[in-house]
């Protein structure tokens, strides 16, 4: 059966126009022709647009303005002190689910945290561990002395949450927690969620703390500026206290390749 002769498609280009738009693109990434693409694609339709009008024998319109950028909500500061590292794991998994939920948010340890900087701040979230007998973890004393002294400014500006961790068998169980959240209310500060205090299972009440500062800070941004957060998808849980490994043991003598 005869098959029908193939058409050839000329580009609607001359040669030297062909070679303009490849010296223009030339040194690109991926992405940027990608993109550059996307952005001529959007080009053409605005002129199919325009030529449609003028065939109507319609005066062309002005293309509707886009619309206004929303602005970008304040981020939120996220500040742990951490002895063993659970405030700082805390800190990430916080920052990593308001991340998911369109927020901006910047994580620091309060040991490299210059303590005048709160200040400044808006919205913080406090993640402290108490160390020994009520003592605040190493490294971030500078922290708590500056702002439990007389010379602390007020911070009517501030909006926080605290989550507290410690070890209910000493008697000064989430001592540092405890009393940041009370000197900044003194300060002049808001507590937009209750702070919450964790003893060594502190896993369940980390996460509802999680969500609970989480949803209270979405509130307040406007639709148009949240942004999708893309993440790899885990293939298979974390291993936690929660979620322990599950291996079987292999005594040493029967063990293959053992003499």
């Amino acid at each position: 059966m005869a098959t029908a002769p193939q058409q050839t498609i000329l580009p609607p280009l001359e040669a030297d126009g062909v070679e303009s738009l490849q010296n223009a693109v030339q040194g690109f990434s991926r992405d940027q022709l990608l993109w550059s693409s996307g952005y001529l694609a959007g080009m053409a339709a605005i002129r199919v647009a325009e030529q449609g009008v003028a065939e109507q024998g319609t005066a062309a319109q002005p293309l509707a303005a886009p619309p206004q950028p929303v602005a970008a909500p304040a981020a939120w500061t996220i500040l742990y002190a951490t002895e063993t590292g659970n405030s700082r794991h805390t800190a990430e998994t916080v920052a990593a689910r308001a991340r998911e939920a369109g927020l901006a948010v910047d994580v620091h340890d309060l040991r490299d945290y210059k303590p005048r900087a709160l200040g400044k701040v808006e919205n913080a979230l406090f993640v402290v561990a108490t160390h020994g007998i009520g003592e605040p973890p190493e490294g971030s004393e500078a922290f708590f002395e500056y702002w439990l002294s007389d010379k602390a400014p007020r911070l009517p500006q501030l909006n926080y949450s605290i989550l507290a961790l410690g070890d209910s068998s000493y008697a000064d169980f989430c001592e540092m927690g405890r009393v940041l959240d009370e000197r900044l209310r003194e300060l002049g500060a808001t507590a937009v969620v209750e702070r919450v205090d964790c003893d060594l299972d502190f896993e369940t009440p980390a996460a509802a703390w999680t969500e609970s500062v989480v949803e209270r800070a979405a509130a307040d941004v406007p639709v148009a500026a949240a942004t999708p957060y893309l993440r790899p998808v885990e293939g298979a849980p974390a291993v936690s206290r929660e979620r322990p490994f599950a291996a079987a043991i292999t005594p040493a003598d029967a063990a293959p390749g053992v003499d």
